[in-house]
Parts: structure tokens; sequence; C-alpha cells
């Protein structure tokens, strides 16, 4: 967060206020829902703010900004309407714009002091290489059509065991579900063979500790948990059940209360974020709101089996390191490669203080 205010950022509020109503008639033609934009090829872009403000701020600052310097070009508002922003002020905001125009339009916002910087947005698939919506929607034979009107995003891994789920589509996650039920019976859970019990003996069981899981999601009515405090859906799905099983499997390692199976922290206080549809898609802002929830509410451990190739979509990193600033511990998926030069996933790849690298599972 900003620090302080100059006199020309004073200024800027004292107009953004006292115009408010004049900028809202004035530019309401130039800040379209996204099927109003005027043009065939978008780009989704997060305009991310130097302090907290609640969205309809936010709003009126970008229309100032991008309104009175580009009356001819089209913009849209992407609403936001998880808890987050419901509940609490936000740093970014999700705009839409022409391609033709997005050069003019990131200049003018980026010419505001009041803005940190202005980013592209990506999505974040289980895929280990980077490639546009267009490729992907060819490849998937019409697949997650929904999100087809965001071209040109860039995609980041989600660390599944490649093996254990060989082609990660609904007939890997079959195949998968199918060797787990021919498989023979485990006699000694992990928790025994890694003496866990020592450390629960001496207190250390979790009680007392926010655990946020940052996956696809946990069942409501998993027989298999007695600690879950919330259960947050960041996603454009209306289901909170976990269609691809990651999500609780990660869960139950954590927090898991079976008496045969438990969790290492069986008494950990657990958050589930669901950030991933059951197509295992996502995207930044998704995440953004979820981490800026779990600063609010003051999660102790967050858990994030996630990584790509690069650290390119910095508004991730960056608040990532923001989460780690504010005393959250962040765990983190490194991959299942290594150890060369750049062959570790971020963020789990970009080291700093206080986060826990850990082999993807």
């Amino acid at each position: 967060m900003a620090s302080g205010l100059g006199p020309r950022n004073l200024c800027i509020i004292f107009v953004i206020f006292t115009v408010k109503s004049v900028i809202q008639c004035c530019f309401a033609d130039q800040t379209a829902s996204r099927e109003g934009l005027p043009c065939a090829n978008e780009e989704s872009l997060i305009v991310r703010f130097e302090d907290y403000r609640p969205q309809s701020e936010h709003l009126v600052l970008l229309s100032s900004v991008v309104g009175i310097h580009t009356k001819d070009i089209s913009w849209a508002w992407e609403a936001r309407n998880s808890i987050a922003t419901q509940s609490y002020p936000s740093d970014f905001a999700v705009i839409s714009v022409c391609k033709e125009s997005q050069d003019q339009i990131q200049r003018e916002l980026e010419s505001s002091s009041l803005v940190k910087g202005v980013h592209r947005q990506e999505i974040i698939r289980p895929s280990r290489q980077l490639s546009t919506i267009e490729e992907q929607s060819t490849n998937d034979a019409g697949e997650h059509s929904s999100f087809k009107s965001k071209p040109g995003l860039r995609s980041r891994g989600f660390d599944f065991v490649e093996d254990s789920v060989p082609h990660m589509g609904a007939g890997g996650r079959v195949l998968a579900q199918q060797r787990l039920r021919g498989s023979k019976r485990v006699e000694v859970s992990p928790t025994k063979i890694l003496n866990a019990e020592a450390l629960w003996d001496k207190g250390f069981s979790g009680k007392g500790v926010k655990v946020a899981v940052f996956d696809t999601g946990l069942a409501p009515d998993h027989p298999h948990f007695d600690n879950v405090v919330e259960r947050i859906n960041w996603t454009n799905e209306e289901s909170i059940d976990d269609g691809v099983g990651h999500g609780t499997f990660v869960a139950g390692v954590i927090g898991g209360a079976d008496d045969e199976c438990p969790g290492f922290a069986p008494d950990a206080e657990l958050y589930i974020f669901r950030v991933f549809t059951s197509d295992q898609v996502s995207f930044t802002s998704w995440f953004l709101d979820a981490f800026n929830y779990a600063i609010f509410i003051g999660i102790d451990i967050l858990n994030l089996s996630i990584g790509g190739p690069d650290a390119g979509d910095r508004p991730f990193i960056e608040k990532v390191w923001e989460m780690t600033a504010n005393g959250i511990t962040v765990v983190s998926a490194v991959g299942n490669d290594g150890p060369n030069w750049g062959t570790l996933n971020n963020p789990a790849g970009t080291l700093h203080q206080k986060m826990l690298n850990n082999p993807a599972g």
C-alpha cells in the first residue's frame, strides 16, 4: 500500500469524487459490458492500484483516466462479485479492451500515479506449456467454450503427478480412479510411517492454525473432515464440489480426520478455496481475490499446489510476496522436474522469505 499521498494524488482524488456523477454520465457509453465492445479481438487486463479501495472507486478512477484521454475508444469493466470484493477493499480491477486500443489505454493508465501497473490477465490450466486460448480451443474440440472470449492469455501449470493422471482429462481421471479401486489397501498410513504421532503428543496437531487450501474444492458432505471452517468458490461455476479429486486429496493430507488415514495436522482449521473449475480452468483475477481474502481474514498457512515455467505473471507472483510479508507461510509446489536452471515451477521457483517449496503431488 502507498505510504502517503502527494499533492498531485490529492488533486486527482478530489477531482474523482467531486465529478463522480458527471464522469459516470459522460462515459457510460464507453464502459460497456463484455458483449458490447465493438471489436472482434479483445484483451483482458489486470489494472493494479497503489492502494486498496472499493470496486466503485476503482471504476470512477478508471473512467476518469481512460475516459478523458481516450474518448473514442470503448472498454469494458469486468465486475467481480466475490466475497472478497463484497466485504473488503481491493487493489486491482479487471477490464476488457479492444486489442487495437490496448497500447494506448495501457499508456494512459500507467501515466496515473495511482496505478501500480497494467498486465495481461493469464489463464491457469493443467498444462506444462504456454499456449493461447485459440490454440486450446482448437485442441479441445469445443471444450471450455465459455472461456473463448479471452484470446491470447497464457497458461500456467497445475501440478498433478502425471503418472497417476496420464492424460489430464476425463479419461485420465477415470483411469486413475480405476487404479485406486483395484489397488491393495495400504495398512500403514503415511502419518505412522513418518511418526507424526510424536509431534501430536507434543501438542503440534495444527490446533488453532488457519490453513487455506487453494485447489479444486471439497464436497460439503465429505465424511473425513471435521474442521472445515469455510468453503469458498472463486470460480464462475455454481458448484462447490471437487470434480477433479486433487483438492480433496491435498486437503486430506493436511487435515483429514479419518481414523485409519488422518492428515498430518488433523486439528487444523481448514479453509477450502475452490479456485479451479471442474475443467481445471482458472484466471489470475480469481487467485488475486482469493489471496486478498486470505490476507484479510488472517490465514496462517496457504497451500498452493500449482506452478508454471516462468515468472511472467507479475500480479500473481507479487501478491504471493505480499502474503508472505503479511505473515502467511506459503507452501507451493515446485514441480516434478529440476534441479537445473529454468526447470522449477513458479511461484515456488521465485525464492523468497517464508515460502516452502515442495515437489508436486
